[in-house]
C-alpha cells in the first residue's frame, strides 16, 4: 500500500516538473460589466459559493467605479453584510464620496466649511478598496466565458475549462470556510486518505491539525488569483489537478502570506475534489520529489 501511494506521488509531481500546460490562456478573464450581470443575477453555482456578504461587497465595489453611491450604500447597508468590517469601510467612502460630490454642487454657498471639505477629499479609504478589488479580481478570473467563442472548436475546451474552474473554486470555498469555522471534522473532510508527505500521513496530519487549530482563538483565510495550473490529468486516486493561488492566513496567535498549490483529486467527473498534497508554490514544483514531500503548511 505505501509503495502505491508513494508510486501515485511521484506521478503527481512529475506533473508538477514538466511543461505546462497553458490553461491559463484558454478562459479570458470577465470585465466588470461582465461580473455585474452575473453577480446581479445571483442564479449561478459560482455566485451561490461566495461567502456570506461577498456578494454585496463585489457589487458595490463595481457600483462605486461607476460612481452609483447610492447603490452601494444601499447593497453595503444589508443584513448580510451587517458585521462585515469590510462592508462598512467602503459604506464609509461610498458616504465620503456623495459628500464631496454634494459640497461641489454647493459652490460657493460651501465655502466657510471649504477646510473641511479638503479633508474629506483627501480620506479615501484605498486600503479597503484595494482589498474590494483582489476580491473582484479574484471572483473574474474564476469565470471566463465568452458568447463569441462558443461556436468555434475551441470553445467546448473553454467550456468545459470553466466547468471545472467552477467545481474547484467551489471545493476552496468550501474548504475555506470549513478551516475558518475550526470544526476539525469537515475541514478534514477535504483531505484525501492518501494524502501524504514525507512528515505525515493522513492520520497524522489529522492529529496536528486538530492540536494546532484548537489553540486559535479565530481563524481567517482569503483566497485569490486562483489558477488551474496543470491538468486534468488520471492518476491511480482519479482526474487529478494542479491549482495554485495566493493565500493569506490570519490566526489568533499566527499570520502569513504565501502563493500555494494543492493537488486535488476526484474519482469521477461530478465528484468530490479532495486535497492530495499541498505546499508553497515558490518552492514546490522544482524540487526533487524527495524534497517536494517534505514541504508542510503550518496554517
Amino acid at each position: 500500500m505505501r509503495q502505491a501511494v508513494l508510486a501515485s506521488m511521484l506521478m503527481i509531481m512529475l506533473l508538477a516538473i514538466s511543461p505546462w500546460q497553458n490553461t491559463d490562456a484558454a478562459p479570458r478573464s470577465m470585465n466588470k460589466q461582465q461580473a455585474y450581470r452575473l453577480l446581479k443575477a445571483d442564479d449561478s453555482n459560482l455566485v451561490s459559493s461566495l461567502p456570506a456578504g461577498e456578494r454585496e461587497i463585489l457589487l458595490a465595489r463595481i457600483a462605486l467605479d461607476a460612481g452609483h453611491t447610492d447603490e452601494a450604500i444601499r447593497l453595503l447597508s444589508s443584513g448580510a453584510v451587517k458585521q462585515i468590517p469590510l462592508a462598512a469601510l467602503i459604506r464609509a467612502e461610498a458616504y465620503r464620496r456623495q459628500s464631496v460630490e454634494a459640497a461641489r454642487r454647493a459652490g460657493h454657498y460651501a465655502h466657510a466649511v471649504s477646510g473641511d471639505i479638503g479633508k474629506l477629499q483627501k480620506a479615501r479609504l484605498n486600503g479597503a478598496l484595494d482589498e474590494a478589488e483582489r476580491r473582484l479580481q479574484a471572483f473574474m478570473d474564476s469565470h471566463a466565458v465568452t458568447q463569441s467563442d462558443r461556436a468555434s472548436p475551441a470553445a467546448a475546451a473553454t467550456i468545459a475549462h470553466a466547468g471545472l474552474s467552477e467545481s474547484i473554486h467551489q471545493m476552496l470555498n468550501s474548504w475555506r470556510r470549513d478551516w475558518e469555522s475550526r470544526n476539525a471534522d469537515r475541514y478534514l473532510g477535504h483531505y484525501h486518505p492518501d494524502f501524504r508527505t514525507k512528515k505525515y500521513d493522513f492520520v497524522s496530519w489529522s492529529r496536528y491539525k486538530r492540536r494546532i487549530n484548537s489553540r486559535k482563538k479565530y481563524i481567517k483565510v482569503h483566497l485569490s488569483h486562483v489558477r488551474i495550473r496543470r491538468g486534468p490529468e488520471h492518476i491511480a486516486q482519479g482526474e487529478a489537478v494542479l491549482v495554485t493561488f495566493n493565500q493569506h492566513y490570519q490566526s489568533s496567535n499566527y499570520s502569513a502570506n504565501s502563493r500555494k498549490q494543492l493537488y486535488l483529486v476526484r474519482q469521477h467527473n461530478g465528484g468530490a475534489w479532495l486535497i492530495l498534497f499541498e505546499g508553497d508554490a515558490d518552492h514546490l514544483y522544482l524540487r526533487p520529489v524527495s524534497v517536494v514531500k517534505n514541504q508542510v503548511s503550518h496554517g
